[in-house]
């Protein structure tokens, strides 16, 4: 099913006061071509003042919405186009993902103002061993300014092939505030079964205080019911840099609907996760393993990345 581009004119305040996290992409270019990532090629001119007036709109209406300033890579727009952006976008909760590449000391200050940096270790991103060492540089100056960093790992076959202590040590040795796995299903991806061991592995393996999300969102579906859907699907919505937005990520041009989902045991606690992917992506044996934690075993995971004190949650 189509993902229809909504005009900012025709948006209703519901629809505007309904959204919790807008992904802003006022461009899609970038400096890398990740082998998963192909909002490089989509084609749409850059309109900084379109997406400026989307954005206020969205504000007149919503006094709860988080950012997150997307692309493409955000760092590569000019002085003039952050400029714009930094009053609207910095009046909210922000976060900023980076590949921290193309970084100067302008784009430091103007990543200080950001609630968060989010950026990736995708061993398949680095073309050279030159941009790994300005990557790890830049993420020292990161540690250096006090900033609350976030790293985002596709699970490919490269991670797979590293193995779970190595790829530990390694984001051991980053020190991110929150790790998030990312999770993609396609013929140049690895079966997802492999996927699903590697991560077993990792949750028996967890000598950190690192909190990984996908710990913290199945203890979540354990404990309140929450479903493995509800990680996007709803809140939500993408400004793309003709000013239009649309549901969903950045990557959401089409909604799937998995006909394995009919007849899943898994279907009353995922009710189909990502709504983008075409096959399921759901770490059943993870879940199984998970589900034989203690209650307060499930609420320390499900409470750890939070930013609000544990006793609002008793």
């Amino acid at each position: 099913m189509n993902n229809p581009f909504i005009n900012i004119i025709d948006a209703s305040p519901n629809l505007l006061s309904s959204i919790k996290n807008l992904y802003i992409c006022p461009s899609f270019a970038c400096n890398l071509s990740c082998s998963h990532c192909y909002l490089r090629l989509i084609k749409l001119p850059k309109n900084i003042d379109a997406v400026c007036n989307t954005l206020s709109k969205v504000l007149e209406y919503n006094k709860d919405v988080k950012f997150d300033l997307f692309g493409g890579e955000p760092m590569l727009l000019s002085e003039e186009d952050l400029t714009k952006l930094e009053p609207l976008i910095t009046s909210r909760h922000l976060t900023i993902n980076t590949n921290l590449l193309d970084i100067d000391d302008f784009h430091f200050n103007f990543l200080r103002k950001a609630d968060s940096i989010d950026t990736s270790f995708d061993l398949n991103r680095f073309r050279n061993p030159y941009e790994v060492h300005k990557f790890l540089l830049n993420l020292d100056k990161l540690k250096e300014f006090n900033m609350k960093f976030n790293i985002m790992t596709v699970l490919d076959k490269n991670i797979l092939d590293m193995g779970v202590d190595k790829f530990l040590n390694i984001i051991k040795s980053m020190q991110p505030k929150h790790l998030e796995l990312k999770i993609f299903i396609g013929p140049d991806e690895p079966d997802f079964e492999k996927v699903d061991d590697f991560l077993c592995e990792m949750f028996h393996n967890w000598n950190t205080d690192i909190c990984n999300l996908m710990f913290v969102e199945i203890a979540r579906m354990i404990l309140w019911g929450r479903k493995w859907k509800d990680y996007c699907y709803g809140k939500n919505y993408t400004l793309f840099p003709d000013g239009r937005i649309r549901m969903g990520c950045p990557y959401a041009n089409e909604f799937y609907e998995k006909k394995e989902c009919k007849y899943c045991e898994f279907y009353n606690v995922c009710e189909g996760g990502c709504h983008i992917q075409p096959f399921c992506r759901f770490p059943k044996k993870l879940y199984k393993e998970m589900c034989k934690l203690n209650k307060n075993e499930l609420f320390f995971l499900a409470s750890k990345g939070l930013e609000i004190p544990n006793e609002q949650f008793h």
